[in-house]
């Protein structure tokens, strides 16, 4: 795998997670620190929940947003830049200034919701 790829990312990012669980795992070792390796364990199998609803909300709002306003705005144009577009008002990075020049009529559903 070339350094720099994407491939290459995704192969270092999964090597820090199992990295960071295995260290998780020796803190059990120690009888102080058992309790706080524990409910890390916990919150990860929280987490995972969390994690499938954030993903189902995420693809949800960008179908919806990819099929209303997809023709007239470019950053709905395609799915993968509408699940960004999305991810982006999430975090309430998006310019909401952009889907101005849109007719209420269709915008009404995606501020809505």
């Amino acid at each position: 795998v070339a350094f720099g790829t994407s491939a290459c990312a995704s192969l270092e990012a999964a090597v820090n997670v199992l990295l960071v669980l295995k260290g998780i795992g020796y803190l059990q070792m120690n009888p102080e620190l058992s309790l706080l390796s524990s409910s890390m364990f916990r919150t990860l199998r929280m987490a995972n929940n969390y994690a499938f609803v954030f993903v189902i909300c995420l693809i949800a709002f960008s179908i919806m947003g990819h099929f209303t306003i997809g023709r007239e705005e470019f950053v709905f144009y395609s799915f993968d830049l509408a699940m960004f577009s999305t991810l982006q008002m999430f975090l309430g990075l998006f310019n909401f200034d952009s889907l101005s020049s849109l007719s209420p009529l269709r915008l009404w559903p995606v501020l809505f919701s």
